[in-house]
């Protein structure tokens, strides 16, 4: 399965749950900010909500993002409409609220490349890999998908639901909270990802060689000084993923 990036020869410079140096991450106006200022790619964070619709967010609880202590799979949908995503005062983007994927598709169609991150720490792996795979379908989003997750449980469930119809990648870091067999990549060893996803500073000479025995191509994240971006950009990515899509972008190596 082939996909739009690479367009012109370039990798892809991926807007971190969307443009927010001013928006609210991964809210609609977020989205728009993409649309605006013509970037071709983004990367967001999809939950499953009590209900069954698939919302946007990259927190498992909404305290952080609207100061209700609950986590997303305890709301149905009219409930989290409910809220409101918090911002400053003084921000132009009041009354945002915590949207849905399928809000996102058709806001941002076919005019860009999406990374879905799928955000599954239970046993709902196969019920959120399901609606995902449905509502790419319904959208004929086949060729503008990836679809992630630190998760590699997450991908298999995707890749069998969707018969390996689209790219897959699995995400990892040296974070706090990342179990440690999957601090490293070794997630793709139980999935048929085709690209990896890692925490920028693990993306090395070493890994790079690993990676290219197997056919793997390299999404890093997230890469927000020049600097980083063209120390990168030798390795075998397909594009790379920014708060700082404002600053990267002025290097002319990405579209």
């Amino acid at each position: 399965m082939s996909i739009a990036y690479n367009i012109n020869d370039k990798p892809l410079l991926f807007c971190h749950r969307g443009y927010h140096k001013e928006a609210p991450e991964n809210s609609l106006a977020a989205f728009e900010q993409v649309l605006e200022k013509g970037f071709k790619a983004i990367e967001t964070d999809i939950h499953i909500c009590k209900s069954g619709e698939l919302v946007i967010m990259h927190d498992f609880n909404l305290k952080r993002m609207t100061g209700i202590d609950k986590d997303i799979r305890e709301l149905t949908l009219d409930q989290i409409k409910e809220l409101n995503i918090l911002v400053d005062s003084e921000s132009k983007f009041k009354n945002q609220k915590i949207p849905t994927l399928r809000e996102v598709f058709e806001l941002c169609k076919k005019d860009v490349v999406y990374d879905l991150e799928l955000k599954s720490n239970t046993i709902e792996n196969i019920r959120i890999a399901k609606s995902t795979w449905h509502l790419i379908q319904e959208y004929n989003m086949e060729f503008n998908v990836i679809v992630s997750s630190f998760n590699p449980l997450a991908i298999r469930s995707f890749e069998a639901i969707s018969n390996n119809g689209l790219q897959s990648a699995i995400i990892y870091s040296e974070g706090e909270g990342v179990p440690f067999p999957l601090k490293h990549g070794l997630g793709a060893l139980l999935c048929n990802c085709t690209i990896l996803k890692p925490e920028y500073t693990q993306l090395t000479p070493k890994a790079a060689r690993k990676a290219r025995e197997h056919n793997y191509k390299f999404l890093p994240w997230c890469v927000d000084t020049i600097e980083d971006a063209k120390n990168l950009i030798n390795y075998d990515i397909i594009g790379m993923i920014s708060n700082r899509v404002d600053i990267i972008s002025k290097t002319g190596l990405f579209y």
